[in-house]
C-alpha cells in the first residue's frame, strides 16, 4: 500500500512572512526598489507564480547580494518548481537542496528556521521520489512488495525474465535508492524536529506533524508515525472550528475562511490517507478502511486513495467493491503508465478480477446445484 503524497500548506506562506525590510545600508533609492522587488516576489509567490517570484527575488539580490530574504526566497521557489514532474523538475529540486543546506547555517536575522523548515520540505519531496523508484525497482526484479496483511500472494507479482547483468545491476540500483530513501527521510525528520520544537504559529507546526508522521511511516516505525498524526488531528480539528466560527462572524471575509477551511480538509483528506497506510502496516484492516472512506468523501477527486482502499478490501476479500476501486484508480489516474502505482492496480486487479471469477461461477453451480 502506497504512502501519499503530502502537500504542505506551509510553504505558500513561508516566504509571505519574512516579507522586506530593506538593508539600512542602502541608500532611499536603492531600499525602495529592495523593497518594491521583494514585496512583488511575494505576491507572485502566493499566487503560485513561481518563476517570475524567482526573477523578482534576483533582481533585489542585484541591489543587495546578500539579503537572506531575496536568497530564502529563490531557494523557496526552485523547491515549488521543483515539485514538477519532470528532470528539470528534479534540477531544481537539486538546486533547492544545496542553497537550503547552506542557507540554515547562516545568519538570516531570525529567519534560519525558514530555512531549516525548506530543508525539510526539500527532503520530504526525495522521499517521495525515491520511494517510487524503489517501487518500481522491486517490481522489475519481482520481488514481492511487502503490504502487510495484504499477502503477497494477493499481489500478482509475476516473474520477469531478466537476464543476470541487468538483474546485478538493477539489484545495485535498488540498493542504492533505498539507501537514499533512508538518508533522506532521516534528513527530514531531523529538520521537521528541529522546527517543531519551537514556537512557531499553528500552520508551520501542523506542516511539521504531517511531515513528521510521513517520513516515520516511510522508515518503519509506524507507532511513532501515528502519534505525530494523533497530535495533528486535534488541532486541526480546533483550526477548522476556528475558521468556521471566522466565516460566520466575519461575513465581509469570509471567502477568505472559506478558503482556508477548505485547505484544511483537503489536508486532513492527505493525513487520513496516511493514517489509513500506517493502520494497514499494522494489520489493523477495518480501521484503514474507514479511514478511506473519509478520505474520499472529503476529496472524491484523491485518486491514491482509491488504489489504497482496493488494497484493503482485497486484503479482506471483499473483491467486488476492490475490483471497483482498482478500476476506479485506473480510469481516473494521470500517472504514466510505468508508474509503480499503476503496474501495482493492474496487477492487483488482474487477481481480484479472478477471484470474482471464481466466486460467480461457485455462486451459479450452487444455483444449478439447487435446482
Amino acid at each position: 500500500m502506497r504512502v501519499p503524497r503530502i502537500p504542505n500548506l506551509a510553504p505558500l506562506v513561508l516566504v509571505l512572512a519574512c516579507l522586506t525590510q530593506a538593508c539600512t545600508t542602502l541608500g532611499t533609492e536603492d531600499r525602495k526598489t529592495l523593497t518594491l522587488h521583494l514585496e512583488n516576489a511575494a505576491q507572485y509567490y502566493d499566487q503560485a507564480h513561481y518563476q517570475r517570484a524567482y526573477q523578482q527575488w534576483g533582481l533585489a539580490l542585484e541591489v543587495d547580494p546578500l539579503n537572506g530574504k531575496g536568497r530564502l526566497g529563490q531557494a523557496m521557489a526552485l523547491y515549488q518548481l521543483g515539485l514538477e514532474e519532470s528532470p528539470a523538475g528534479v534540477s531544481r529540486l537539486q538546486l533547492a537542496s544545496e542553497r537550503l543546506n547552506e542557507l540554515r547555517y547562516e545568519d538570516l536575522d531570525g529567519l534560519e528556521w525558514q530555512a531549516e523548515l525548506g530543508f525539510a520540505l526539500v527532503n520530504d519531496r526525495w522521499v517521495s521520489l525515491y520511494s517510487r523508484k524503489v517501487r518500481l525497482l522491486k517490481y522489475e526484479l519481482a520481488e514481492k512488495i511487502v503490504n502487510g496483511s495484504a499477502g503477497n500472494e494477493e499481489a500478482g507479482d509475476e516473474q520477469v525474465g531478466l537476464d543476470p547483468a541487468t538483474r546485478k545491476s538493477k539489484t545495485e540500483e535498488l540498493k542504492l535508492a533505498t539507501a537514499e530513501l533512508t538518508r533522506h527521510a532521516r534528513l527530514a525528520e531531523r529538520s521537521y524536529g528541529i522546527v517543531n520544537a519551537g514556537e512557531r504559529e499553528a500552520q508551520y507546526q501542523l506542516t511539521c506533524l504531517v511531515g513528521l508522521a510521513k517520513v516515520t511511516a516511510y522508515r518503519g516505525d509506524f507507532e511513532a508515525s501515528l502519534v505525530y498524526v494523533r497530535e495533528y488531528e486535534q488541532q486541526i480539528v480546533r483550526s477548522k472550528r476556528l475558521w468556521r466560527d471566522a466565516v460566520e462572524r466575519y461575513p465581509r471575509e469570509a471567502a477568505l475562511w472559506q478558503q482556508k477551511l477548505h485547505g484544511a480538509e483537503l489536508q486532513e483528506a492527505e493525513l487520513r490517507d496516511l493514517t489509513a497506510n500506517v493502520l494497514f502496516k499494522l494489520e489493523r484492516i477495518e480501521e484503514a478502511e474507514a479511514e478511506l472512506n473519509v478520505v474520499i468523501e472529503l476529496d472524491p477527486e484523491r485518486e491514491g486513495a482509491y488504489l489504497n482502499r482496493g488494497i484493503v478490501r482485497q486484503a479482506r476479500r471483499d473483491w467486488d467493491r476492490a475490483r471497483q476501486d482498482l478500476r476506479t484508480f485506473l480510469a481516473i489516474t494521470a500517472r504514466d503508465e510505468k508508474d509503480a502505482s499503476v503496474i501495482e492496480a493492474k496487477r492487483r486487479l488482474k487477481v481480484v478480477e479472478a477471484r470474482v471469477r471464481e466466486e460467480d461461477e461457485a455462486a451459479v453451480d450452487r444455483l444449478q446445484g439447487g435446482g
